[in-house]
């Protein structure tokens, strides 16, 4: 009897351990009441202890495989509820580095592309500048740029003079050009005298061609004769025809040295232009010459004459003095000064119907590392110079430097 209590005992003992890992549920409750039960029937002893244990543990292997069957179906539903795996992870590295280095290669292939095309639009600009600069046009444009940056003036193209040729009321006076600068519009002329000179900052170049008398033939060069200084002479009809053969200047071959040689007149009025420079890049004096064997001749030639040099004041970007044209074009002597430019109009004491426009600019040497602007001096004591002789010598006249400016005087 002790042998079955004994393996009864064990058994439970192992029941109950079994009974702990299953959840506290109805069921495992009812069971632990019973093993109680079971347990004070074995203590208490009896014919029905036997039956009692053998239903006790058959109930308790079925309450054990039904507990282990609830924890693997709650264990299901728990999976069930968790998401699923995820497929296998690949490493897309070396994918995403290709596609990156493929965006690299056709950026770097666009830059330059774009850098090539810029460099050829480059030299194609830079030859089409440089054959620009080389025509008659460019050489236009460097020396306009180059005297606006002097003078801060704007140039613009000149503007022909109305050829007022035929008529009896002389020359008409030419219009200013529209693209003239304030800096250089010449202001109004006041009563005292004047103490700002103003330079000839064109090229003489296009001076010489303004004043041409002939179609294109004056050019601007060294002169043969003067040593370091610049010219350019033209003798023409009025129809702008050049005089070949030798002019009254030239004087004639006679046998008798000391025979007063009276030269002969020309049946058409003629123009002899020459202007003078210190340098290649300035201009100190212009002449211009009517020569003619009759009174009307003479007219027409003063016609020719004022437009000629209305188009030298164009070219200047001047405004001529109040009524000089017109002076010009009747035959009018005068002898002016405008802002440091000396302008004398007067007849020869010759033959004829000789008449001489000479107008001397001051010496831009003189201004070139000091100011224009300067206060009047005081002029140094009189002595006694013979008066010059500006038919014969044009530079003669022109102020001495430290000297003032004699005052404009009106015909």
């Amino acid at each position: 009897m002790q042998m079955p209590v004994a393996a009864f005992a064990a058994l439970l003992g192992r029941a109950r351990q079994r009974a702990r890992t299953i959840p506290a549920t109805a069921r495992a409750l009812d069971l632990r009441r019973r093993l109680a039960m079971a347990l004070a029937s074995v203590r208490s002893g009896g014919a029905t202890v036997k039956v009692k244990v053998i239903a006790v543990a058959g109930r308790a292997a079925v309450l054990t495989k039904l507990a282990a069957a609830l924890v693997k179906r709650g264990s299901r539903r728990r999976a069930g509820k968790a998401k699923p795996p995820s497929a296998a992870t690949h490493w897309t590295g070396p994918a995403a580095a290709e596609r990156q280095s493929g965006k690299r290669l056709l950026l770097g292939e666009t830059a330059g592309l774009a850098t090539r095309l810029c460099l050829v639009a480059l030299f194609i600009a830079a030859g089409a500048a440089a054959l620009f600069l080389n025509t008659d046009a460019g050489d236009e444009v460097v020396e306009q740029l180059h005297r606006a940056a002097a003078t801060g003036g704007i140039f613009g193209d000149d503007i022909p003079s109305p050829d007022a040729a035929g008529g009896k009321g002389g020359a008409a006076r030419p219009q200013a050009a529209s693209s003239v600068a304030p800096i250089l519009l010449s202001p109004p002329e006041p009563d005292t005298a004047q103490t700002f000179v103003r330079l000839a900052m064109t090229d003489p170049k296009r001076l010489c061609k303004a004043v041409d008398p002939t179609k294109g033939l004056m050019q601007w060069h060294e002169s043969p004769a003067l040593k370091g200084q610049w010219e350019c002479d033209a003798t023409g009809n009025l129809d702008g025809t050049r005089v070949v053969e030798k002019d009254v200047e030239d004087g004639a071959d006679v046998p008798d040295q000391n025979a007063v040689y009276v030269p002969k007149l020309p049946t058409e009025p003629q123009l002899f232009v020459i202007a003078r420079g210190a340098e290649k890049d300035t201009i100190g004096s212009l002449r211009i010459k009517l020569i003619a064997d009759g009174e009307s001749k003479a007219k027409r030639g003063a016609t020719r004459l004022s437009m000629l040099t209305g188009k030298l004041f164009d070219v200047l970007q001047w405004q001529p003095p109040d009524g000089m044209l017109t002076d010009l074009a009747q035959l009018y002597p005068f002898d002016r000064t405008q802002l440091g430019t000396r302008l004398k109009f007067s007849r020869e004491d010759s033959p004829g119907w000789q008449y001489n426009l000479i107008i001397i600019f001051p010496d831009s040497r003189k201004y070139r590392q000091e100011s224009a602007f300067r206060e009047a001096e005081q002029a140094p004591p009189a002595v006694p110079v013979p008066a010059p002789n500006l038919d014969t010598d044009p530079q003669a006249g022109a102020p001495a430097e430290g000297t003032p400016l004699p005052p404009q005087t009106q015909p």
